[in-house]
């Protein structure tokens, strides 16, 4: 019989090799057991088994989505900061809602957004996708500016009120995505529909004048959240390790549309 550390013949009724001082255990348990922290006939220390953690691609590349999604975030807060601040805030804000201009703010809007998505999925080139997402994240503050302005007006609470709700809505969605495991790409024609529905029913209201009340925030809030839920899906399993800012800008926009008509409920709760 040897020992299974330092190869030394051993006496079967022996507890403690003689050579190294290892302890010895039963035939079928010395096969698979651990080196000794110390051994005996050279007092050097042995090295212990070490548990390493390497961080996959797809790890890292999520990781960078919600960097580049919560500096999205702060980079429009303050923009909108700088823009309520200045002297022509309210200037602006009455030019783009005054008659129908509202129409040509929502057209350039998506045509804005449209031209900024396709050049952040832009392959190869950091530089235009960067670029495209400080446009859009700029667009998004101008075209808040007119309901951040009202809520301040008429029901001061509800932009904390939309923000923490909107960032608990959020994060129990993504959540909901990564626990889970099940896969919600399914939803895209559902977003796609919903979405077509929607713009109708907008630019209905500004040509006709009727309102659109507080089921119809509901409806796109939950439309938002289908949306963020398949953008989510995208980045855990669809999207490729070097899109990430294409991927934190969708969230973004996802994010954005849940926050505008949260806020615009509590609005027309408080009229």
């Amino acid at each position: 019989m040897r020992c299974p550390y330092c190869h030394s013949e051993v006496n079967e009724k022996d507890v403690f090799c003689l050579n190294c001082g290892a302890r010895l255990e039963t035939p079928i348990l010395q096969e698979r057991a651990s080196p000794p922290l110390f051994c005996g006939g050279n007092s050097i220390a042995a090295e212990a088994p070490q548990i390493q953690f390497e961080e996959t691609a797809r790890e890292a590349f999520i990781k960078k989505v919600y960097v580049h999604l919560l500096s999205s975030i702060l980079l429009f807060g303050i923009i909108e900061l700088m823009l309520i601040s200045s002297n022509f805030a309210n200037v602006l804000a009455e030019k783009m809602v005054s008659g129908k201009n509202w129409i040509f703010v929502l057209i350039a809007y998506i045509g804005v957004s449209s031209i900024a998505m396709k050049c952040a999925e832009t392959k190869n080139d950091k530089l235009t996708q960067y670029i495209a997402l400080l446009v859009y994240i700029v667009a998004e503050a101008v075209i808040f500016l007119p309901l951040l302005l009202l809520a301040e007006t008429v029901a001061y609470n509800a932009i904390p009120h939309a923000i923490v709700l909107t960032a608990t809505l959020c994060v129990g969605l993504t959540i909901c995505v990564f626990v889970s495991g099940k896969r919600f790409d399914i939803l895209y024609k559902y977003i796609i529909v919903g979405g077509l529905l929607s713009a109708g029913l907008i630019f209905s209201a500004i040509i006709f004048g009727f309102n659109l009340g507080l089921l119809f925030s509901v409806c796109m809030i939950f439309l938002g959240s289908m949306a963020l839920l398949y953008q989510t899906d995208a980045i855990a399993y669809e999207y490729g390790e070097d899109d990430y800012v294409a991927a934190s800008m969708a969230i973004f926009s996802s994010v954005m549309l849940i926050f505008w008509y949260i806020l615009r409920m509590f609005i027309q709760d408080d009229e």
